[in-house]
């Protein structure tokens, strides 16, 4: 596939790199070298998801490629901010996340932006998030959960969805209401599946999320 790859670099514009995790991709950086080898890196713009928990990977440095690269684009995958965002993408350090942001928007030739999903927790604490991305600068994009239902924002209690309705209400998340209003009739049943899911989760990854999310503590 590498020597495929060399033939026809010179046909590439674009090379759009998804995971798993990139930068953690051991066979990902073979490939780059491949393109730096043949001499077309130069004329190739790197395009990756990623969540920037990790930059390396035995040995080999995304940050000592970039410059090699015509233009590296990243999208940022972040849910909400701190300490949530951490219990949300376990085991995520939120400071080494923001460490590794700082490092690669340091590359002249590198564009960030974020991507949001929109879920039940990712919800709670969204307009903590959208501050700390203005004052980044740092332009962001949604992407909605569907499946699995559990975890959708319509899972949330009625008490909780009115109380964020009313906090977003005439600001820029206002859009989140469509979903915040929604009536559910079996919403009973979503609830406490949502909260059989937080249990399940902090059994495996060791977390609390009543501690982290205090006000789901509803009754």
């Amino acid at each position: 596939c590498l020597d495929e790859i060399k033939k026809n670099a010179h046909k590439i514009n674009v090379l759009y790199i998804i995971g798993g995790e990139p930068f953690v991709m051991g066979l990902h950086y073979k490939v780059l070298d491949a393109l730096i080898e043949c001499g077309e890196a130069k004329n190739i713009t790197l395009k990756y998801d990623s969540n920037l928990t990790k930059l390396q990977w035995e040995g080999c440095k995304i940050v000592e490629y970039i410059h090699k690269f015509r233009k590296v684009l990243v999208s940022w995958s972040i849910e909400s901010y701190g300490k949530y965002d951490e219990y949300i993408r376990f085991p995520t350090k939120w400071e080494d996340a923001v460490k590794n942001y700082h490092l690669l928007a340091e590359r002249p030739n590198t564009k960030i932006d974020v991507a949001i999903t929109l879920s039940a927790l990712s919800v709670l604490h969204l307009d903590e998030l959208m501050t700390w991305l203005k004052s980044e600068k740092l332009d962001s994009h949604w992407n909605t959960l569907d499946t699995p239902e559990v975890c959708r924002i319509d899972s949330l209690h009625p008490e909780i969805r009115k109380r964020l309705s009313e906090k977003y209400a005439g600001t820029e998340l206002e859009f989140l209401c469509s979903y915040l209003d929604v009536v559910v009739d079996d919403w009973e049943s979503r609830w406490y599946d949502l909260l059989r899911y937080l249990k399940s989760v902090d059994f495996v990854n060791g977390t609390d999320y009543k501690k982290t999310f205090p006000e789901l503590n509803i009754q």
